[in-house]
């Protein structure tokens, strides 16, 4: 792929994931609620998992769908997983908390949004980018 797109799916994906977020976390907390550790509008993880995507969308695509499903599940767990770790222990900063959540392990991911992720990840693969 060539750089330039690089950039422009990790600028769109940020946004759109500063979006859900935005929508997501106003309406649960009810009240509104900037999302992420930026300046702008971006949520650089969602940005990272898109291009995991679409980087190994090609790779995996003659695959079962179910199959598929997991991969896309594993990668994106691992993603949201290590991204939680590296921000806690170099910058001392938690960006969520999964505690609550069923089926979670340090608070990091649970169950509930790796499912999740994963719907989101087969969305981008076949509707975004087939």
């Amino acid at each position: 792929m060539h750089p330039s797109y690089i950039l422009v799916f990790f600028t769109a994906y940020s946004f759109t994931g500063w979006i859900i977020e935005l929508i997501y976390r106003s309406w649960t907390q009810k009240r509104f609620v900037n999302p992420g550790f930026l300046f702008g509008p971006f949520v650089p993880v969602y940005g990272f998992g898109a291009l995991v995507i679409i980087s190994i969308q090609t790779y995996i695509s003659g695959f079962s769908i179910p199959l598929q499903f997991l991969i896309y599940l594993v990668l994106l767990t691992a993603v949201e997983f290590i991204t939680g770790e590296i921000f806690e222990r170099i910058f001392d900063l938690q960006l969520w908390d999964y505690s609550d959540n069923g089926l979670n392990y340090r608070g990091k991911v649970c169950l509930t949004f790796s499912l999740g992720w994963a719907v989101l990840a087969m969305g981008v693969a076949y509707m975004l980018h087939p």
